[in-house]
């Protein structure tokens, strides 16, 4: 392996990440796969952040410290992209923990289903780390598809990008974006980009009240509702063969499937009228059902 030319470089922001972030840097530097430059993009804290990096710079010589213009997230995601030198790129949060096979597993899928974007199925702790839930993402691209229209396809900081796709589409975070991982997404499909998921739980995702995504939920929530609209008047055609698709397995799919399918043909019913609507109504499950129709009258 070479620092000069890894074949992975993986992005972590770190603000005011001291609690937690010894472990996600553990859990990085574990990796079975090892062929990889680990940024931590730091902004100035009020903690001790800047102090455990600099331990582990003494530790292990692929990381590299890298700071910020205080420019919040998406700018650290943007420097990230910027300076990293591997032909894929691999997200991680600063309280967030990945399994050791996490990299050897996503690089085994991308090749084997030439992906741009790979996630995986992931678990909900909470801040003390504690079990709350499993989260089993979609792993074909019809549910891809559906799941899009609804939401963000896999947890931010679980996936892996092909440097090639990003480089060629000049693609960046956007500034001032409430909901920046959820249009990043919906702009890399428009492009062309394939996405999926590895079929197992590679990654424990930490849930915290605290957490920005929860501070600004209301602008979030809003700028999400928007992105969402403007996806589906973009794919309205590749939205209808994911429906057409899924409805000839439909009593197969798990009840969040299922979900995301009733709710992605609303929208596209709102936009065609189309009467697949009907059809998938008529053979929902009725937990399904009752939670799609709870969301809609939400605003969703």
């Amino acid at each position: 392996m070479s620092r000069e030319s890894p074949l992975i470089s993986v992005i972590l922001p770190a603000f005011n990440s001291a609690p937690y972030l010894s472990k996600a840097i553990e859990s990085i530097l574990s990796q079975t796969y090892g062929d990889f430059e680990l940024l931590v993009i730091y902004d100035e804290s009020s903690d001790q952040t800047l102090q455990i990096i600099e331990d582990y710079l003494t530790k292990d010589g692929r990381i590299r410290l890298i700071f910020g213009r205080k420019a919040r997230l998406v700018g650290a995601l943007n420097q990230g992209l910027d300076f990293s030198k591997g032909q894929f790129i691999a997200r991680m949060d600063a309280d967030d923990i990945s399994l050791p096979t996490r990299f050897e597993k996503q690089l085994q899928q991308m090749d084997i289903a030439k992906l741009d974007f790979c996630g995986s199925n992931i678990t909900i702790v909470n801040a003390n780390g504690e079990f709350i839930k499993e989260v089993v993402m979609p792993s074909t691209p019809d549910l891809i598809t559906i799941t899009l229209a609804c939401t963000v396809p896999f947890a931010h900081g679980s996936v892996m990008m092909r440097k090639q796709f990003i480089d060629q589409h000049t693609l960046r975070y956007i500034a001032g974006t409430p909901a920046e991982d959820y249009d990043f997404w919906c702009r890399s499909y428009r492009l062309g980009a394939r996405f999926g998921n590895v079929d197992e739980n590679l990654f424990f995702y930490r849930y915290s009240p605290e957490s920005l995504s929860k501070v600004y939920i209301k602008l979030i929530h809003q700028h999400t509702r928007e992105v969402r609209r403007n996806f589906v008047k973009s794919n309205i055609n590749a939205m209808l063969l994911a429906i057409k698709n899924l409805a000839l397995i439909q009593n197969r799919l798990s009840v969040r499937d299922e979900n995301f399918l009733i709710l992605a043909t609303y929208l596209v019913f709102l936009k065609t009228n189309s009467k697949l609507l009907f059809t998938i109504l008529k053979n929902a499950h009725l937990k399904s059902s009752a939670i799609a129709l709870a969301k809609i009258v939400r605003g969703f």
